[in-house]
């Protein structure tokens, strides 16, 4: 599933004009990118825990360019720089961040290191 993803992200950045890139798309990709690196960690447990993140980070792009149609108008730009973002966030959330997580036994989530030592 993860290699569709990918497979999808560099089609939508192969397909973006160069006229389209602007300096808001910084902001989409990382806001798209903090609310899926965060679904991420909250998910985590769950066999498909990095397909919804992307799509929590995209989905909420999406409602914004929806509400932007009226006033701003829609960009498909913003919607590109979104699903780049929330693709990198659930990667960088699952591969730098995820081997830092355990949980309690009493199922509550540890944030660090385990380091055991014995001379």
């Amino acid at each position: 599933m993860r290699f569709l993803f990918l497979i999808s992200l560099l089609g939508a950045l192969a397909s973006a004009q160069a006229s389209e890139i602007a300096p808001d798309k910084k902001l989409h990709f990382l806001g798209s990118a903090a609310i899926s690196g965060a679904a991420r960690i909250a998910l985590d447990g769950n066999p498909d825990a990095f397909g919804y993140s992307v799509l929590a980070g995209f989905g909420v792009g999406l409602a914004k360019e929806i509400s932007d149609k009226k006033t701003t108008g829609f960009s498909r730009g913003d919607l590109i720089a979104d699903f780049a973002g929330a693709v990198a966030g659930a990667y960088f959330a699952e591969k730098a961040i995820r081997p830092f997580l355990g949980r309690e036994p009493d199922g509550g989530l540890r944030v660090g290191f385990n380091y055991t030592a014995s001379f």
